[in-house]
């Protein structure tokens, strides 16, 4: 992001960036050239955040339905296995459901 740098009268649009672990301030202008490049950059970071606001909302959009899938599954398990226990099925220790062998 470019920022305004005042030294004395004048005003210079300078950028911040690291290379090789050190930050390097780069000179990019004064005048109308770089208010139109300030203008340039202000408008690609808003454009990013936007960006980065819809990923955001689309990630909370898709952690809602899995939480209501999630939901849906525990309930149509919980009926599977009233089902199979009323059939006369039964599960030990978390094994396969088996059938109860008949008695009598």
């Amino acid at each position: 992001m470019a920022y305004w740098q005042q030294r004395g009268t004048k005003r210079y649009l300078t950028q911040s960036r690291k290379h090789q672990g050190r930050v390097i301030r780069e000179y990019l202008g004064t005048g109308p050239s770089a208010e139109a490049l300030y203008h340039l950059a202000v408008l690609e970071q808003q454009q990013r955040q936007a960006e980065a606001d819809a990923w955001r909302q689309t990630l909370a959009d898709q952690t809602a339905i899995d939480v209501q899938v999630q939901r849906w599954w525990a309930q149509q398990d919980l009926l599977l296995q009233a089902l199979l226990y009323t059939e006369g099925c039964y599960r030990h220790d978390r094994s396969p459901w088996r059938k109860r062998a008949p008695t009598g």
